[in-house]
């Protein structure tokens, strides 16, 4: 097969094949076989399937091989070394030629150098002299036990005698064709260019890829932005080069702006600045000056260029000269006082300005004067000011007098004056003078002969009031007790009653015969009389009796009386008779023969409520203590069931009793009765008053049969603990606090002398006292 440069040749080992090397090395390294030496392959693979391995040094073939490339499956594809010795970190890759020297010097070091470089230094601790990696006469290469031995391309197979040095070994180098003679990519130096162009960027010719910053491409790349680009190439041989940079810087062009598109008024003009400081300027009529001076219609651009050279894109403005507006008021003309006359300016104007401030299309006059106006059209151009003279002629003046108005039958004449040349009335009467008899509302005017000017129109309103109507109903029939009102009503404020009565409402309480007029207070005319006849007729009458109180649990009836067509009570109720069972305030009224109601009559019935005692749950009270029973105050009689009739009493003694109570309303309550029980006081017993001396302990106890204990120094103990050691000498007292399960307390004190018997202060200062006390045979 092909070797590493151009010519060479190589040799591909299958799987099951390898060498077999007499390579005639005399023993050295302090033992009986090699221990010094070194091997260099120059070797391919063809893919990481499986495993390859380089030699062997069981001549048999019957172990692992002694240097192995990983495979795919391991966890370090591509990485060179042997179990006893460690791997490398560094990996190869199929498909390219690598020149591999294992420097061997057992009992101190065992390298792996790849290309001249130094990529693993194996571990020592299982590499002794004379044993694994030690070289017999025959040496087996690419061979291995387990067929661990994949296809490899061998183009240089060499073996040394000792273990070659870094030196040495980066001397020998490589084999790699790429690194012999490495591909070249050669950018040029960092470069400018304006913003809006680019660059064309060339790599060597004739070359397998092209990576742009690490994108495969072609073999030109046009660049229009500022950016660095890395180039790499590979060729033919699959050699790739080493990156090669070029920056590139996109200059910004100048920015010129000229403004947005405009126009002005005639008669003005406007200077177009793109700005200052550039080095050369260009404008659409080919002028290099800074400035433009604009000042009739047209279409202007320009471009600038900066002092780096870059010349910026062209701006563009279009600017319109427009025309100025035209505004005609007419011709000076004269109005009647009191007309109008619309002055118009012209439409499709943007503003107006009157003289009299006014800013509309139109203007109405109706005074004399001259007036002015200047119009802005929608260019906001300004017009020349126009005038116009109004002179303005007086109106005749007529008056039909203040509106009026009278009784029906009476007349009115109405006189517009004379020497007029025409007269005008809203009924179609054309002459100077008219008669009125009804309601009307009429208008006039008249015109002058000379001026031709007509008079304001004047008016008047003439009302003929018809008589006011007054009914005061039919005749009618009122019940005794009851009246007849008669009522003028709200709209008069002037009347006159048959009996000469001066209010607006009559109440009529007898019979009568009643007549009335009233006069309208708008136009004062006076009614015809309207007479009413009034009957009285007798009321029926009914009694329900004295007001009631009784006690909860009573009843009432209450009886309206007989005879009578309808009973009305004040709950809704139409009976004669009813029962009441609880507080009521009612009244009725009954309907007698003739239709009469009767004035109702009142009752107030009240139940009041048993009073209600509690004087407590049966209780009892300890020996010596008392119970106050108490039933409440406020009741008129106490009825106690052992024959007493206080409201309280004071207990001491077992007691059972009951009480009832009646309220002043004489209302009696609810029994409620009580029993009191007297419970003995407990009975502690420390024993009698004794005396101890330091050494003894005494334990006191009032019996174990209470509930609670409480000793003179807090303790609630059953018992007490007298450790006499701990007291001083001298006469002290104990007590104990007791309750038995009834709540009830009763205390015991006992009298104890502490002694010292070796003291003779004791013996001196007291008496002999014989202990125990009392003594016994």
């Amino acid at each position: 097969v092909n070797g590493p440069q151009s010519g060479d040749t190589a040799s591909r080992i299958a799987i099951g094949s390898y060498y077999k090397c007499y390579h005639q090395i005399a023993a050295n390294g302090g033992g009986n076989m090699v221990n010094r030496y070194t091997l260099m392959y120059d070797f391919k693979i063809l893919s990481l399937a499986n495993w390859h391995t380089f030699h062997q040094t069981d001549t048999t073939n019957t172990n692992d091989g002694e240097c192995f490339i990983r495979p795919n499956s391991s966890s370090t594809p591509g990485a060179i070394g042997v179990g006893y010795t460690g791997y490398s970190n560094t990996r190869i890759s199929p498909g390219r030629w690598y020149r591999l020297v294992i420097s061997v010097n057992l009992g101190h070091y065992y390298r792996y150098y790849l290309n001249g470089t130094l990529i693993h230094d194996g571990d020592t601790t299982d590499i002794d002299v004379d044993a694994r990696f030690a070289l017999t006469p025959l040496l087996l290469f690419f061979a291995d036990n387990n067929q661990e031995d994949d296809t490899i391309d061998i183009a240089s197979l060499a073996i040394f005698d000792t273990c070659l040095t870094d030196t040495q070994i980066a001397a020998i180098g490589t084999c790699d064709p790429c690194i012999l003679n490495p591909v070249v990519a050669k950018l040029g130096n960092d470069t400018t260019f304006c913003e809006g162009g680019s660059i064309t960027l060339s790599a060597p010719a004739g070359m397998k890829k092209y990576f742009w910053s690490g994108t495969q491409g072609n073999q030109n790349l046009t660049v229009n932005q500022t950016k660095e680009v890395v180039l790499q190439v590979e060729d033919n041989r699959g050699c790739l080069s080493s990156p090669d940079t070029m920056n590139i810087k996109v200059l910004s062009i100048p920015r010129i702006d000229l403004g947005k598109d405009t126009a002005f008024c005639d008669g003005n003009s406007k200077i177009l600045n793109p700005g200052n400081n550039f080095a050369k300027y260009f404008w659409s009529d080919l002028d290099s000056s800074p400035t433009k001076t604009i000042s009739q219609s047209d279409t202007v651009w320009v471009k600038v260029m900066d002092s780096m050279g870059c010349w910026s894109k062209p701006d563009t403005i279009i600017i319109k000269v427009n025309p100025l507006p035209v505004v005609n008021l007419g011709n000076d003309t004269a109005i009647c006082d009191g007309s109008t006359i619309t002055l118009n300016a012209g439409p499709n104007f943007k503003k107006y300005f009157w003289s009299n401030n006014t800013s509309q299309q139109t203007l109405n006059v109706s005074s004399a004067g001259t007036y002015s106006v200047y119009v802005v059209d929608f260019n906001n151009c300004q017009s020349q000011t126009d005038s116009i003279n109004i002179t303005v002629h007086q109106l005749p003046v007529i008056s039909l007098g203040k509106d009026t108005s009278f009784c029906d039958g009476d007349s009115l004449l109405l006189d517009l004056g004379s020497g007029f040349k025409n007269y005008v009335w809203s009924n179609g009467f054309k002459g100077q003078k008219q008669a009125i008899y009804q309601t009307i509302y009429l208008t006039a005017r008249v015109q002058d002969a000379k001026t031709l000017c007509w008079s304001k129109d004047d008016d008047i309103n003439i009302n003929v009031f018809s008589l006011p109507v007054k009914n005061l109903g039919p005749d009618r029939e009122i019940c005794e007790g009851l009246s007849a009102t008669l009522d003028v009503g709200s709209y008069f404020n002037e009347f006159q009653w048959s009996n000469n009565f001066q209010g607006k409402m009559l109440e009529i309480f007898t019979s009568d015969t009643i007549w009335l007029k009233v006069k309208d207070p708008v136009s004062g005319c006076w009614s015809k009389a309207d007479t009413v006849i009034i009957a009285m007729l007798p009321a029926p009458v009914v009694n329900l009796g004295e007001n009631k109180s009784l006690c909860e649990g009573d009843s009432l009836e209450l009886d309206a009386g007989n005879n009578f067509l309808k009973y009305q009570w004040s709950d809704g109720k139409n009976v004669q008779k009813r029962w009441i069972y609880k507080n009521a305030n009612l009244w009725v009224k009954v309907q007698g023969q003739n239709q009469c109601w009767s004035r109702p009559d009142t009752i107030s019935i009240v139940f009041h409520p048993n009073p209600i005692i509690h004087l407590s749950l049966d209780t009892g009270i300890c020996e010596g203590d008392s119970l106050l029973l108490d039933a409440g105050n406020g009741y008129h009689d106490y009825i106690w069931g052992d024959g007493y009739f206080q409201q309280q009493r004071l207990i001491r003694k077992a007691l059972k009793t009951t009480i009832y109570v009646i309220d002043i309303q004489g209302c009696k309550s609810n029994t409620d009765s009580i029993r009191v029980e007297i419970f003995p006081l407990p009975q502690p017993f420390l024993g009698n008053d004794t005396t101890i001396t330091l050494k003894d302990t005494l334990i006191l106890s009032p019996g174990n049969q209470f509930v609670s204990y409480l000793w003179q120094n807090g303790s609630d103990d059953p018992f007490y603990q007298l450790v006499a050691a701990e007291t001083d000498t001298g006469i002290h007292y104990y007590f104990v606090k007791v309750s038995n399960q009834q709540g009830c307390e009763n205390s015991d004190t006992i009298k104890i002398r502490i002694y010292d018997p070796g003291s003779v202060a004791d013996l001196i200062n007291g008496k002999i006292l014989i202990y125990p006390n009392p003594a016994s045979d």
